[in-house]
């Protein structure tokens, strides 16, 4: 396989796999900081804008506004913080958290059926090891 075959069954895998329900009405940036709030809140960490932009390695000002979008959409709220009214802390709706993912959830888990357990293993592997290294290509960009 070469490179050209290699970007037509990425590019149409990425199409597959794309979102699907109320989650595909989220720009990309919107999902994937909405997928990393939901992440937090699971770690029971406390989520204010300087944690979600360090985790997320995006600048405060881009984190808010994908906060004021995603708290348009109703998929989070803030509050302040009652033991320190200076910090303002984000939390995902409830009624919208538990379905968000679910088609996604639904797809990946057909997926895992499809494939045995070392070749599921291993395209994670391959997923996780293929994005670090994409992103330190992109860090690298950014330095420049």
């Amino acid at each position: 396989m070469d490179t050209k075959d290699f970007l037509i069954h990425a590019r149409r895998f990425a199409f597959l796999i794309r979102p699907k329900g109320i989650y595909s009405k989220l720009r990309p940036s919107e999902a994937f900081v909405f997928m990393n709030i939901i992440d937090l809140h699971k770690k029971r960490i406390d989520i204010l804008p300087s944690v979600l932009s360090s985790y997320c390695d995006l600048s405060r000002s881009a984190i808010a506004q994908i906060l004021n979008q995603l708290q348009k959409k109703e998929l989070i709220e803030r509050f302040v913080d009652p033991t320190d009214r200076r910090r303002i802390l984000i939390v995902p709706v409830k009624k919208n958290m538990a379905f968000c993912f679910h088609e996604d959830l639904e797809m990946i888990e057909a997926l895992r059926a499809h494939l045995n357990d070392e070749d599921f293993v291993q395209l994670a592997h391959l997923l996780e090891k293929s994005n670090g290294f994409l992103k330190s290509l992109e860090s690298k960009e950014e330095s420049l």
